[in-house]
């Protein structure tokens, strides 16, 4: 009697299958490893970059130089040894470096507003709902010189919505015809005329600005002028109620002599390339050629032709020439 030969048992599913290898593992870590490397990637690329800026120290090394050659002009006492004009330079200087710190200062309290105003307003559209309102406040005390925004409404950031500004602080801003103001300099003395007042203010030039624009004259004419900026020397009671963008005249004095020998402008001529003008002289005019030197539209220097005392016609007309019968009206 033969015996089947005994079947063995069946295998686990289990132990059925290879346990994976070394290099099956390792292929697994390399590719976690690639795909958390691209993850990065992405996720640097879309990090907000920092603005690339420019920065600088502003230094009073300026006002500080004004100020000491101030010092040392006042602690000169022989007379003669400084003159009037450069002592009036050094102070005017003083007072424009002074007035450029001023400036700057009021800068940097309206960014340091602005950034303040910025992250409140980020706050608080965080914890607040849309029906939140954000107060606003002035950088700077003063008084309000311009609204904007007068009705309610719902403004972007950096929208302006008034101007604030001290009226005690005024600058000048003169349309100067740009071939007048290329023989203008800083420091130069100024005069500010038509202003309301009985006596003209002084000021002194401050910067004049390096690009032109053109205007149209009230005759149609297109004019190219400069922006040329003046500081009042005179102080702000002075001024009395000048304010902002009010309109005045000026005049910068671009060359100066203490010792001039001038007739008016209105009394001058051209004949061809020369200068003439008429003489009151015993009931006639006298036609008599000059050299004209410096002029500010209202007086004319002279060089040569006319010794002081001489009275000269004004605004002659057309029929006046040389031997005339002119008599002067009556009460002069």
């Amino acid at each position: 009697m033969s015996t089947a030969p005994t079947a063995s048992p069946a295998a686990a599913p289990w132990e059925a299958k290879r346990r994976p290898g070394g290099s099956h593992l390792l292929r697994k870590v390399i590719t976690v490893v690639v795909a958390a490397a691209f993850l990065a990637l992405i996720v640097w690329g879309f990090w907000p970059k920092p603005v690339v800026v420019e920065t600088a120290l502003v230094a009073r090394a300026a006002l500080n130089l004004a100020e000491a050659e101030r010092d040392r002009v006042r602690s000169v006492k022989r007379s003669g040894t400084v003159s009037a004009t450069e002592r009036d330079r050094a102070e005017g200087e003083a007072s424009i470096k002074a007035a450029e710190v001023r400036a700057l200062e009021f800068a940097i309290q309206v960014n340091a507003f602005r950034l303040a105003q910025a992250r409140a307003a980020l706050v608080q559209s965080k914890t607040a709902g849309s029906a939140q309102l954000v107060p606003v406040k002035s950088p700077v005390s003063g008084r309000v010189l311009k609204v904007m925004q007068e009705s309610e409404s719902i403004v972007t950031p950096g929208f302006p919505i008034l101007e604030v500004g001290d009226p005690a602080d005024l600058e000048i801003e003169a349309e100067i015809l740009s071939r007048d103001a290329v023989t203008i300099k800083a420091g130069d003395s100024v005069e500010i005329e038509q202003w309301g007042g009985e006596v003209p203010l002084k000021a002194r030039v401050r910067r004049i600005e390096p690009a032109g624009f053109t205007k149209i004259s009230a005759l149609g004419v297109e004019e190219q002028r400069v922006i040329v900026l003046c500081d009042l020397l005179d102080p702000a009671a002075a001024a009395g109620r000048l304010g902002d963008r009010f309109r005045v005249e000026v005049r910068v004095a671009i060359w100066h002599h203490d010792d001039v020998l001038v007739a008016p402008s209105g009394a001058l001529f051209r004949e061809g390339n020369v200068w003439k003008t008429f003489i009151y002289r015993h009931g006639r005019a006298v036609a008599q050629t000059v050299t004209a030197g410096h002029s500010d539209g209202h007086l004319t220097e002279i060089l040569a032709g006319l010794t002081p005392g001489d009275e000269l016609l004004l605004h002659p007309p057309d029929n006046v020439k040389d031997g005339t019968p002119v008599t002067k009206p009556k009460g002069t």
